[in-house]
């Protein structure tokens, strides 16, 4: 019978594992955000994320450098949609990969 029991007790810490990992997955929206500058005729262009990270405070054709979220972003870097409001709920992550809020390792990264 100790075998069974054994058995018994493994089929639980597993079924008890599952159970932990469902219960603490990530239900959160995901959001992209990109680095972007405005451009002379209104528009954003998307930037590398030091421009936004170091804080922003630089200026090329037309603006300072600012976090967009939820934007497409087409073959030349043109941003469209999205908006310069942070998100108040949700994971944000670059398209690069950097976790700016949620997620594993995620860090309070500034933004807008």
């Amino acid at each position: 019978m100790p075998k069974a029991s054994g058995a018994v007790t493994l089929l639980a810490l597993g079924a008890l594992s599952i159970a932990m990992v469902t219960a603490c997955s990530d239900d959160e929206p995901q959001v992209t955000a990109d680095c972007a500058v405005k451009q002379a005729d209104g528009s954003y262009k998307a930037v590398d994320d030091r421009h936004c990270n170091s804080g922003g405070g630089g200026s090329s054709g037309g603006g300072a450098f600012i976090w967009m979220y939820g934007s497409t972003r087409a073959a030349d870097g043109r941003l469209t949609g999205g908006t310069i409001t942070r998100p108040a709920a949700g994971n944000i992550a670059t398209r690069s990969g950097t976790v700016i809020r949620g997620g594993f390792g995620g860090h309070g990264g500034s933004g807008s």
